[in-house]
C-alpha cells in the first residue's frame, strides 16, 4: 500500500493515532515532509506524545533536524512539551545541537520560559549549555540577564 506522506503527517497532527498505527507499517520512520520536519517534530509540535513514544521505540533518529536545523527538543522547548522532551532526552536526544541561528534547545527553552522554568531545569540535568553563544553572540544566560529574570538567572547559575 502506497502511503501519502502528507496524509501521514496530517494523521499525526490530528492525533488520529489508530490510523497512524496502521499507516506506519509501510513507511520509513525517518521520512520528512516538505518543511523538512520529521514525524517526531510533528508529533512533538502537536503534543501527540503517544506517537512520540512510539516513534522513539521504533528507532527514529531523535536528533534529526528540520530545514532550520532545529531538533524535536527545540520544538519541545518552544511549546513546553515536557513529557516529549523527557522521552527524547532519555533516548539520547542532544540538547546542545544548534540550529541555523546558532541556538541550542537550552536557548529556546530560556527564550520561551516566561516564568515556567521546568524545561530549563530539565535541560540543565542533561548538560544543556546555557553559555553557548548564538550567531548574534548571545547566550541563554545573556538573554536571561537582558530580560532581568532573576529567578531564571539563578537557575542557570546553579
Amino acid at each position: 500500500m502506497e502511503v501519502n506522506i502528507d496524509d501521514l503527517f496530517q494523521v499525526v497532527r490530528l492525533k488520529e493515532n489508530e490510523a497512524y498505527f496502521k499507516l506506519k507499517k509501510s513507511i520509513d520512520m525517518n521520512v520528512k515532509n516538505s518543511s523538512g520536519r520529521s514525524l517526531l517534530h510533528e508529533a512533538v509540535a502537536y503534543h501527540n506524545n503517544a506517537v512520540v513514544s512510539d516513534l522513539i521505540k521504533s528507532g527514529i533518529n531523535v536528533n534529526c533536524t528540520d530545514k532550520e536545523g532545529q531538533t524535536a527538543l527545540h520544538y519541545s522547548a518552544a511549546i513546553t512539551n515536557i513529557p516529549a522532551a523527557k522521552l527524547i532526552l532519555e533516548s539520547g536526544g542532544d540538547v546542545n545541537i544548534v540550529d541555523v541561528y546558532g541556538n541550542n534547545a537550552m536557548w529556546t527553552a530560556v527564550f520561551n520560559s516566561r516564568g515556567n522554568y521546568e524545561m530549563v531545569k530539565l535541560f540543565k540535568e542533561y548538560s544543556g549549555d546555557h553559555l553557548h553563544s548564538n550567531n548574534n553572540s548571545k547566550s541563554a544566560y545573556d538573554f536571561a540577564n537582558q530580560i532581568n529574570d532573576l529567578e531564571l538567572v539563578k537557575i542557570l547559575k546553579s
